[in-house]
């Protein structure tokens, strides 16, 4: 043992030269430095899901986006804990489960105020929420306006837009937030 450094570790490094002040070694190999430094620092990338695990999952909130959904019944799906769930979501799809489905709740909204006359009470239910309330506070924090400013600067932009004509349909998709 030298210098206080474990037998495990003296092995492990001293093959690369880290140990005695040979660090040059971790710069001179990057594939080293790859396999060392999470070791040394003690900093490991994010778990991450499967691709199977987040095409289930993201499905599986599409086709249930009008019924409850919890963080730990999505991770039961995979067989994960929530906490474990949570970090590996985030990991994976780049924001939080709860924001993620949101963002997918809001989506449908606009797809429904766009598409139909639907009153705000039964697009809520639609989507999840609990009420018109609810659609109203979410959606105006997400988008900036209201479903009902929504839905009207979505008609006027949809009446002169056609989706046959990749210009004007284009513009749709642009201008409506």
């Amino acid at each position: 043992m030298s210098d206080g450094i474990l037998p495990s570790q003296e092995a492990r490094f001293g093959d690369l030269g880290c140990l005695n002040g040979g660090e040059n070694a971790l710069k001179q190999s990057p594939i080293a430095a790859a396999q060392v430094l999470p070791v040394v620092t003690g900093v490991r990338p994010l778990p991450r899901l499967a691709s199977w695990q987040a095409q289930k999952i993201t499905r599986y909130i599409d086709d249930h986006i009008d019924s409850r959904l919890r963080v730990r019944d999505l991770a039961q799906r995979i067989n994960l804990s929530a906490s474990q769930f949570s970090k590996c979501f985030k990991a994976t799809v780049g924001r939080p489960p709860y924001d993620y489905i949101l963002s997918r709740r809001i989506e449908t909204a606009k797809r429904l105020l766009t598409d139909t006359q639907e009153p705000l009470c039964q697009i809520a239910q639609a989507c999840g929420l609990t009420d018109q309330a609810h659609l109203s506070k979410v959606f105006k924090r997400w988008v900036g306006l209201t479903p009902n400013k929504w839905r009207a600067r979505s008609s006027v932009l949809h009446k002169g837009a056609d989706q046959n004509d990749p210009l004007s349909y284009a513009c749709l998709k642009k201008a409506a937030p």
